[in-house]
């Protein structure tokens, strides 16, 4: 019996060491399935962190070139409003030089007026005075024939 006992305390030993080492294996293989997956996820996070510096470069690129783009876009802005207040300026410009030109146009239609009834007169001066020099010279021309007539009146009357 104590041989049954000794086989029965060595089966049961065994049995616990065995189902002992089972536990173990099967912990184990857990343990390598964690470890595993572990390192799947630090490479997933390697890679992630990897592309998130990439993805850093590239927003750092493209916020100095939003901002490039900004500047330029108000430069721009500040040049067209320039622009804008030079071309309302000229036209405001434009109008009072058009109002000008009106005036100046009224006025010289007036001078034109003026020019033309100055010529007019000129020439009815000129006239007038042509006809006084005539006159004159008819005048003269009949006072010499009086003289004439009254020379030869003279000599008749002394003869």
């Amino acid at each position: 019996m104590m041989n049954i006992k000794l086989f029965i305390s060595t089966a049961l030993i065994l049995l616990s060491t065995l189902l002992f080492s089972q536990n173990e294996n099967a912990n184990q293989v857990q343990v390598t399935k964690f470890n595993a997956h572990i390192t799947e996820l630090t490479t997933e996070k390697t890679a992630l962190i990897t592309e998130n510096k990439s993805l850093n470069e590239e927003i750092t690129k493209l916020k100095a070139e939003l901002n490039k783009a900004k500047k330029e876009a108000s430069s721009s802005q500040k040049e067209i409003s320039e622009k804008n207040e030079d071309i309302i300026n000229k036209m405001e410009k434009d109008k009072e030089t058009a109002k000008l030109a009106k005036k100046r146009d009224k006025a010289v239609k007036k001078n034109e007026k003026q020019v033309k009834e100055v010529n007019q007169l000129t020439n009815k001066l000129k006239k007038k005075e042509q006809q006084l020099d005539k006159n004159n010279k008819k005048i003269v021309g009949i006072d010499k024939q009086k003289e004439k007539l009254n020379k030869k009146i003279k000599k008749l009357s002394a003869k």
